[in-house]
């Protein structure tokens, strides 16, 4: 929690000098989307003195984000990278932030992967019985709570340990929290000008690390994704709260509205709700569905990815007293527990960071 500062004191009986003053590191973090908000809670716990900066740019992945935590990915059904070290990590400090801010935001839901052609329902199969995918894969259905609404063809595989996070909750509560206890400013901090008086600057930007001249050498390879927000007008409470997955996926915001997102557009011009991203996802709704659904909203975000997908993490090589924190890509709600905690512990106690996440330096 605490780290030793050059300070002394001598004993004048016996003129021995000992080291003994110790600090609160006093550390700045830029940008309170999903990894700086969940950064400067890790950094407070850890005994940490922060302050939380952001000017309140848009167009950020998290604005967007359906806060989607998923241990199962790809085609062939593996597990996501590191998720049984990432997900105890996560629901214990998502379940500390609930308690501490009294909001419900840590969602245990099943994740239905949409079973319809033969080779996918092998590649599922292949899986099961795997003691590696025994806590995650919970076997195969051929009806569900969502059967009665979508095409018949469907068979489901069914995801366990996963769920969302609900971000439209925790980020403007977690902002109401550090304005009422004193750590967040709306200030813009440039790469330039950086303020005075911290021990380390922390930024947790997101696509803004493109624009910032101390990373935008890097590597990086944003892309934008789109969702909609839609009802089904024939669909009555109780609401389906198991999560759909097949080329999109459809996740239960509440009362009724359901996210359904998000393509990865790699290419794009400008980092809005596009009619292209529209059609997408509505041609993947449509040939999932049976039933009509309503678009309340269209939204879009500049998701923070990297090449190899594994985020940047750690002091810059020039200047030590700058750290980043980012590349989440689609995984900032599983991921950044985790490496928040292992950054806490770098900065605070000397503790190295992992290679994976220190290449860029």
């Amino acid at each position: 929690m605490y780290a030793w500062r050059g300070g002394s004191s001598c004993n004048a009986w016996n003129g021995v000098c000992w080291y003994f003053k110790i600090f609160r590191m006093k550390l700045l973090v830029v940008g309170q989307g999903i990894a700086g908000t969940v950064l400067s809670w890790v950094l407070r716990m850890h005994g940490a003195e922060v302050m939380l900066a952001d000017a309140g740019f848009a167009n950020a992945a998290s604005a967007a984000a359906a806060g989607i935590v998923n241990p199962i990915t790809g085609k062939n059904y593996v597990k996501s990278w590191r998720i049984d070290a990432f997900l105890p990590i996560a629901k214990a400090i998502y379940q500390q932030m609930e308690q501490a801010l009294g909001i419900e935001i840590w969602l245990e839901r099943p994740i239905f992967r949409l079973l319809s052609a033969v080779q996918e329902r092998n590649n599922w199969d292949a899986r099961l019985g795997l003691p590696d995918y025994e806590a995650y894969m919970g076997g195969t259905l051929e009806s569900s709570e969502w059967s009665d609404y979508l095409q018949p063809h469907f068979s489901f595989g069914q995801v366990n340990g996963g769920g969302r996070v609900d971000f439209g909750k925790l980020l403007p509560a977690y902002r109401k929290y550090a304005q009422q206890e004193g750590f967040f400013t709306t200030a813009t901090i440039q790469a330039s000008a950086l303020p005075g008086g911290y021990d380390a600057v922390i930024f947790a930007e997101g696509h803004r690390a493109a624009q910032n001249p101390l990373f935008n050498t890097l590597p990086w390879q944003m892309n934008k994704g789109e969702a909609l927000l839609v009802r089904f007008p024939d669909i009555q409470p109780p609401y389906p709260e198991a999560m759909l997955k097949k080329t999109i996926l459809m996740a239960h915001m509440g009362e009724g509205l359901y996210w359904a997102g998000a393509p990865y557009i790699h290419r794009y011009t400008d980092p809005y709700p596009t009619p292209e991203g529209r059609r997408f996802v509505e041609d993947d709704l449509q040939a999932m569905f049976r039933k009509p659904y309503v678009v309340e909203d269209h939204v879009a975000g500049i998701r923070p990815a990297v090449a190899g997908r594994r985020p940047y993490i750690g002091r810059h090589p020039l200047h030590p007293e700058i750290v980043l924190f980012n590349g989440w890509g689609a995984k900032g709600a599983s991921l950044t527990p985790y490496w928040a905690t292992q950054l806490a512990l770098h900065l605070i106690e000397g503790k190295p960071l992992d290679a994976e996440v220190t290449r860029w330096q």
